[in-house]
């Protein structure tokens, strides 16, 4: 009997076991990300398989930490890779996510406008624990949809997005970038509905920084991607399951 091969075996079993436990019973720390991992995730254009062993190490990985602090990967990407690495955030806590993104960027709106939008959010969250149907989530997407599509169409007849105004009625600078923040929020509160974590980071990124056009006072868009991809950590770390 050969001794060293049967030893192997059972090592190979051993870690087949390990890499297949369900994400809470593992630690954070312990994963790391492969350039084969990266490619299986399909990244865009800017990354070719060159870059991503750059960034990743050809054979070592990185940490969910070491993503989250390389100055070398956009917040953008690294949010990206966080979210969407598998399988260790479940769609809940995803979504989860995304009604915490949505919610950062609520009180521009309900400053300036009426609708519930929270209510929209708190929809999403019964249906990931189990407390609202599928048909309830539907109908507040249209709802989402038609009040975004009601504002998107009021700023772009005035001239709002392309800056091109029109004769009557007409806004100044201010204006127009709180009208563009707003439709931004309503955006961002429409991708949470839809479970679009990574898309409502970037809207609640977009609507940041449109409101400090509008003479929002914020740190910035920076503290905004910081702030994102510190939550999307703790989730990570969390071992919860929504």
């Amino acid at each position: 009997m050969d001794t060293d091969n049967n030893l192997s075996r059972e090592e190979d079993e051993a870690h087949a076991a390990w890499i297949n436990q369900p994400p809470a019973h593992r630690s954070a720390a312990d994963v790391l990300i492969t350039p084969d991992d990266i490619m299986e995730m399909e990244p865009c254009d800017r990354y070719s398989r060159d870059r991503v062993k750059e960034l990743f190490g050809d054979e070592t990985g990185a940490t969910f930490e070491e993503v989250a602090s390389d100055q070398r990967i956009s917040p953008l990407d690294g949010l990206w890779v966080l979210l969407n690495f598998p399988p260790w955030l479940t769609d809940g806590q995803r979504g989860e996510l995304a009604c915490r993104f949505a919610e950062r960027v609520l009180p521009f709106y309900e400053e300036r406008r009426t609708a519930d939008l929270r209510g929209f959010i708190e929809v999403r969250r019964r249906f990931i624990a189990g407390g609202a149907s599928l048909d309830e989530l539907d109908k507040v997407y249209e709802d989402i949809e038609a009040l975004y599509g009601e504002h998107y169409e009021a700023v772009a007849d005035r001239g709002g997005f392309t800056g091109e105004y029109q004769p009557t009625p007409v806004f100044n600078t201010h204006e127009r970038w709180e009208a563009r923040s707003i439709c931004r929020v309503l955006s961002t509160v429409k991708k949470a509905v839809q479970g679009l974590t990574w898309d409502a980071g970037m809207e609640a990124w977009c609507a940041v920084e449109q409101m400090i056009h509008a003479g929002v006072r914020h740190p910035g868009k920076g503290v905004e991607h910081h702030w994102q991809i510190q939550q999307t950590l703790e989730m990570i770390r969390s071992g919860e399951k929504t």
